[in-house]
């Protein structure tokens, strides 16, 4: 797929690094499965994946965590989705 923000790169499979802000939480998630664009680093998360990593920084906010860092772990018994969304950017940001 062409990265619709630089619009010169192609998507490739990868990983890449998620950093969420939520109220006073940082979330890093290390390691998640992504396509990345091979000029500007765009990535972009399928549909499952998307909801995986957001439910997973709420579930640290709740945790009360200020900071927490960690990788991304697929789950072997659902099935993995390949359909690319345009859910999550490089750094997204949330509003307290």
């Amino acid at each position: 797929m062409k990265c619709v923000i630089c619009k010169n790169g192609v998507t490739v499979k990868g990983k890449t690094t998620v950093t969420l802000n939520r109220g006073e939480s940082v979330i890093v998630i290390k390691d998640v499965p992504a396509r990345v664009c091979g000029n500007c680093g765009e990535y972009y998360l399928d549909d499952a994946t998307a909801d995986k990593v957001y439910h997973q920084a709420d579930e640290a906010v709740k945790r009360r965590a200020e900071v927490e860092i960690f990788r991304y772990a697929v789950d072997p018994r659902k099935p993995s989705v390949s359909q690319p969304s345009m859910v999550a950017e490089k750094k997204p940001t949330y509003g307290k």
